[in-house]
């Protein structure tokens, strides 16, 4: 028997964006504002994929939810503590703001 997964891949993505700035250091953080919210990305993926976060189907509380990373070229899951850092950080950005600590 199978179950049916949701597996959301964490992948790196390249996004250009081009600033005028007074240096380099204040043109990246005005491409950071851009960034999010935008509604007009155009990118390629940067061929880094950094996790993956597997769902089961039906599973409406997500207990069964998993992080899995890279370990060389097996895939493990990951430990809790990274799981947790992770998860805020994909909170964090779809929400378009920090998570309280």
């Amino acid at each position: 028997m199978t179950q049916k997964y949701r597996v959301h891949v964490m992948a790196v993505i390249r996004v250009p964006f081009e600033v005028e700035a007074k240096g380099q250091v204040e043109a990246a953080e005005k491409a950071a504002d851009m960034t999010w919210g935008s509604g007009n990305l155009t990118g390629e993926f940067a061929d880094e994929i950094t996790s993956f976060l597997v769902d089961e189907v039906g599973d409406e509380e997500y207990d069964r939810s998993r992080w899995y990373e890279y370990s060389g070229d097996k895939l493990v899951p990951m430990d809790p503590v990274t799981s947790y850092l992770e998860m805020r950080e994909v909170l964090e950005m779809a929400n378009g703001l920090k998570v309280n600590e």
